[in-house]
């Protein structure tokens, strides 16, 4: 969205955006006219689009007279019915992400509920450009857990695999059976049961996009002024189990101490994505029933095992990511969601592709991602030679549980 500021006779030209802010050079309106009737003019004929408006969204009341926005997904229209969480949706930048409860409806302006729609989950969120949604995670682990399967289904190939990934998969196949307790997850991904421990995407669409940035732009990062006391936050403040991520190693610095050095950043294209899950859960932070915690925790293991045998990892646990469905007061299972973080594990000791930064919420973070440093060293090694980078692994994930 566009704005404008004057003071006295100076005038400046604001954008906003998820992605980056930007500001024109001050200049007096009394002697440039010809640039203020410009602007003037360009935001009068404007399309609603173009002053920043997002067609996809519509703000409305509901029949009881409550504010509610209608999404377009796809060819389907939702009404939200109550807000279930948010993140950082005040700030001008990130991905700003809100979760809704609603419902699909009859049409754009017929804000009934449609014939047989039951209530769903929708996420907005703001992404980089480039960045695979959750959708694409989800199916190419999918994909993995598919090839997985047709392996314990074929026992002449898990003897003599037929390429170097199957040779991988078997490996881990292998180690797998080799613990008593993974007979569980094995039979889970043979019989193709393995969708039911993630979250179900019922569709997806996208929205705005923002702008780029402009090429004779110059960065300007001492115009909003940091805040002059330390922001806390811990397991009962709202953002506790929110997901961050810094390729800095320095800490968050409180009021008097020395700012962190500043960091390059791309201002990368951001585009909106809506997610709608078709199935309402509770997430891990929310529940009150032990039986119901340990539940969830429970199928999260599981659900992190079926990681493993893909050869994926996770790297964002945390008690807002591990969710709770119960279809009846008697039935429930745990539910493993945001994969925007997850990718395929490699293991480079070499140290060429670099290791990972570190993602995660901060209070579920396993150690050596958060402190950037293994525990453990290989017991030939060269002192000259710096240490290998950290990978996130299997067992980081799991150490997250814990926490």
């Amino acid at each position: 969205m566009y704005g404008i500021t004057i003071e006295n006779q100076w005038m400046s030209v604001w954008y906003f955006s998820r992605s980056h802010c930007a500001i024109s050079e001050p200049f007096d309106f009394t002697v440039d006219y010809e640039r203020f009737v410009t602007i003037m003019l360009s935001f009068l004929f404007a399309t609603s689009k173009e002053l920043g408006y997002d067609d996809e969204i519509r703000r409305w009341r509901d029949l009881d007279g409550h504010i509610c926005y209608v999404y377009k997904i796809g060819t389907s229209y939702y009404r939200t019915i109550e807000q279930i969480d948010e993140h950082q949706t005040g700030r001008l930048g990130g991905r700003a992400t809100r979760v809704w409860k609603a419902i699909e409806i009859v049409s754009a302006n017929d804000l009934r509920p449609a014939p047989g729609s039951v209530e769903v989950v929708i996420r907005d969120i703001w992404l980089q450009d480039g960045a695979k949604t959750e959708e694409a995670l989800q199916t190419a682990i999918f994909e993995s857990l598919q090839k997985v399967a047709i392996l314990l289904n074929d026992e002449e190939r898990l003897e003599k695999p037929t390429s170097e990934d199957d040779g991988r998969m078997i490996d881990r196949i292998k180690a797998a059976k080799s613990c008593n307790d993974w007979t569980g997850a094995l039979e889970c991904v043979k019989n193709r049961r393995y969708e039911d421990y993630f979250l179900r995407i019922g569709s997806y669409g996208f929205g705005a996009k923002t702008k780029t940035k402009a090429a004779d732009a110059e960065a300007a990062p001492d115009i909003f002024k940091a805040a002059k006391h330390p922001i806390v936050e811990s397991a009962q403040l709202p953002g506790a189990n929110r997901s961050t991520i810094s390729t800095s190693t320095s800490t968050s610095h409180g009021y008097g101490a020395p700012p962190p050095p500043k960091v390059h950043r791309e201002y990368s294209i951001r585009t909106r994505h809506f997610l709608v899950y078709t199935e309402v859960c509770v997430a891990l932070q929310f529940l009150v029933d032990y039986q119901d915690v340990l539940k969830g925790l429970e199928d999260a293991v599981m659900a992190l095992r079926l990681l493993l045998l893909a050869g994926w990892v996770h790297r964002d646990i945390s008690a807002g990511n591990i969710l709770l469905y119960k279809w009846s007061e008697t039935n429930s299972r745990g539910k493993l969601g945001d994969l925007e973080y997850a990718r395929e594990y490699v293991y480079d000791p070499s140290g060429t592709i670099g290791g990972d930064p570190k993602t995660g919420t901060a209070i579920f973070m396993p150690v050596e991602i958060r402190k950037q440093n293994t525990f453990f060293q290989p017991l030939k090694r060269d002192i000259m030679k710096a240490r290998p980078p950290v990978i996130h692994n299997f067992e980081h994930d799991l150490e997250s549980i814990f926490w």
